[in-house]
């Protein structure tokens, strides 16, 4: 898996690869992913109107090309084009590990 941290940027941040288990692990954590985007987070804990439209991290895995959004207000999730899942907290740490630097994740993510 190679995943591109953006960071909600236009630009690739950071990257890495992910092989072996990780990879595996990182893998069967999004296909069992709980299907549809995690909820809106509420106004008063984040202001909609700064959220960009670039994803915090895009992943090539196989085939295909997930992209995640985890720090934003809206539209958080994965998306691969064929399906839409929830990005939990398991997900993001496994996506991150590799890429050693700083990122924020609101604590309304699931686990």
């Amino acid at each position: 898996v190679t995943v591109c941290y953006y960071g909600g940027k236009d630009r690739i941040q950071a990257s890495a690869k992910v092989t072996g288990d990780s990879a595996d692990r990182l893998n069967k954590l999004i296909e069992t992913a709980p299907a549809g985007r995690n909820p809106v987070r509420p106004p008063q804990s984040c202001d909609a109107s700064t959220d960009t439209p670039h994803p915090d991290a895009v992943l090539l895995t196989g085939n295909r090309t997930v992209r995640v959004r985890f720090s934003t207000c809206t539209g958080r999730g994965m998306d691969d084009g064929a399906r839409t899942a929830q990005t939990t907290r398991s997900i993001v740490q496994a996506i991150m590990a590799p890429i050693h630097t700083g990122y924020s994740v609101s604590g309304d993510l699931p686990a």
